[in-house]
């Protein structure tokens, strides 16, 4: 069996899982800036619109070196540096998850628990080179 396959088609799915987050959280920011002006609460978008783009971006930019290291395992630097990278980003994600409790709804907080397992689970993929 080839060496990092597992890993490999582990980081492609969590790599487009990660778009869906960055996805969703923009979702979730048009929702609450509409409603916000809608209900005329005094809303200043200025700062928060750029702090959100930055965030969506971070969350892209994650993806894509999720789903695009794992072909580069071989070489012994890459190997740790994306073990390293997964695992503080699964760490992230689930701390992420403890923080958020009952603040996104239940099938969001989900998503962001289920994909720092994820993370995890491919931190320890890439570390046992499955």
């Amino acid at each position: 069996m080839k060496e990092y396959l597992y890993t490999k088609m582990l980081g492609i799915f969590v790599g487009a899982l990660t778009i869906l987050a960055a996805v969703g959280f923009g979702i979730l920011f048009l929702i609450g800036t509409g409603l916000s002006n809608a209900l005329n609460s005094g809303y200043d978008n200025s700062s928060s619109s750029s702090s959100a783009a930055i965030i969506i971006i971070i969350l892209l930019l994650f993806a894509l070196i999720t789903g695009i290291t794992p072909f580069k395992l071989k070489n012994k630097i890459w190997r740790i540096i994306y073990i390293g990278f997964c695992f503080i980003l699964g760490i992230g994600f689930v701390i992420a998850f403890i923080i958020s409790i009952g603040a996104l709804g239940l099938i969001n907080e989900l998503f962001i628990l289920c994909l720092g397992i994820i993370y995890l689970g491919l931190s320890y993929l890439a570390y046992r080179r499955k």
